[in-house]
């Protein structure tokens, strides 16, 4: 899947309704369609929003680094939370008091991909934080029912997500 679109404007932050189900009792499970296992651990929802900074190489590698961060977990059901601000943070947040070890750059085993300019899907490697005044020239946004990698989860977890925008 092709993730990030081109983008290069500098949001405070961005703005949503959500809420959150997390099922009571209910283990995580990672079921590949042959098995079923019950595995260790929550599960969480998750909304974030990623702007990057990417270059390619002469050989069509694709490279980022971070210009802004908002991202933000859920670890407990709600009712409806209207005007939710998931504030963007710039530069190398990694000291920053609000910053959480999940919001850190996308390791190279978990990059998304891109297509490059020779039509070829490729990982974008996210190598370094930017600037604080750096401008992105791309921009993902997520919200996920489970923050897991693939295949994993809690059956009957649900976030609903509705009124997407950003904030100036």
């Amino acid at each position: 899947m092709e993730m990030g679109i081109p983008f290069t404007r500098r949001p405070s932050a961005l703005r949503i309704d959500y809420k959150v189900h997390i099922p009571e009792g209910v283990s995580r499970v990672r079921a590949t369609g042959s098995s079923r296992k019950d595995i260790p651990g929550k599960d969480n929802a998750e909304v974030y929003i990623l702007l990057q900074r990417r270059w390619e190489d002469a050989d069509g590698n694709i490279y980022a680094a971070r210009v802004g961060t908002g991202r933000e977990r859920y670890a407990t059901s709600t009712d409806w939370i209207r005007n939710h601000d998931i504030k963007v943070l710039y530069g190398d947040i990694s000291s920053h008091p609000d910053y959480k070890d999940y919001m850190g750059l996308i390791p190279e085993e978990r990059s998304y991909y891109a297509r490059n300019s020779k039509g070829k899907m490729v990982p974008v490697k996210e190598v370094k934080w930017d600037a604080p005044d750096a401008v992105p020239t791309h921009m993902l946004v997520m919200a996920s029912s489970g923050c897991g990698v693939a295949f994993e989860g809690t059956p009957g977890m649900t976030l609903w997500v509705d009124n997407l925008r950003l904030v100036y």
